[in-house]
């Protein structure tokens, strides 16, 4: 069960049409229950050249074509980063966009942008070494590098050692799916993955997305993966 903090007799409960989640008194039953099931673990890339600098989605917009950059970091969802088993690197804004050499190509200077996932794309496809460089598959002797070193873009070029091509995989947010245990294939969903304040949170079929997944902290807030600065709460507040 989860129970707010000031009343311990309550429960988050599903509402009886499934268009939303409410409070309601806890007896027991199955439809006042969560599973917390582990889904995703979060990095940041952080520049070893500068390690308050980090790979970062450009304004957070995840349209097709926008630039990867270096910059401050911030601990927000735009710089963080999920590395899959298949080495495509994508954004905790989206999982289904990804880091992409503009092109696409693997020559030298090619920027690095962000792009929709395709399967089996090698292109798409990154391998991060042992000794922190990120070099596509298709080309082993180029590695994503600060462009210039003047912070304005990140792009490719060839591996030399220098710390300007290393990212140090820093793990920083492990996120959880909350299933009904009352409907198994039923999860805990941001409406229409919208943040604004006022937005309701409903139980949906579980799809993998960032809108149903969620951090729980150590002082019980329950934040969005899509903003870690919004958080679960009770409408009044009551």
């Amino acid at each position: 069960t989860i129970r707010p903090v000031r009343d311990s007799g309550k429960c988050i409960d599903i509402k009886n049409n499934f268009q939303g989640v409410h409070l309601w008194y806890c007896n027991g039953r199955r439809d006042k229950k969560w599973r917390a099931v582990p889904v995703v673990s979060l990095i940041e890339l952080r520049s070893e050249a500068d390690l308050n600098m980090c790979f970062g989605l450009s304004s957070g917009n995840t349209d097709n074509g926008n630039v990867i950059q270096l910059l401050e970091c911030n601990g927000t969802p735009s710089q963080y980063w999920r590395i899959d088993s298949e080495g495509y690197i994508r954004s905790a804004l989206d999982y289904n966009k990804c880091v992409d050499p503009r092109g696409p190509s693997t020559e030298l200077g090619t920027q690095i942008q962000i792009w929709d996932c395709a399967d089996n794309y090698q292109y798409q496809q990154w391998s991060y070494q042992s000794d922190g460089t990120i070099r596509p598959v298709l080309d082993n002797e180029k590695c994503i590098d600060i462009k210039n070193a003047d912070f304005q873009g990140i792009h490719l070029w060839e591996c030399n050692g220098s710390n300007d091509k290393k990212w140090r995989a820093v793990p920083v947010v492990s996120l959880v799916e909350l299933r009904s245990e009352e409907f198994p294939t039923k999860c805990f969903d941001l409406s229409s993955a919208n943040t604004a304040n006022g937005n309701v949170i409903h139980l949906w079929e579980c799809n993998g997305t960032p809108a149903q997944h969620w951090l729980i902290d150590s002082e019980g807030y329950i934040r969005s993966a899509l903003d870690l600065n919004k958080c679960v709460d009770p409408r009044g507040p009551s």
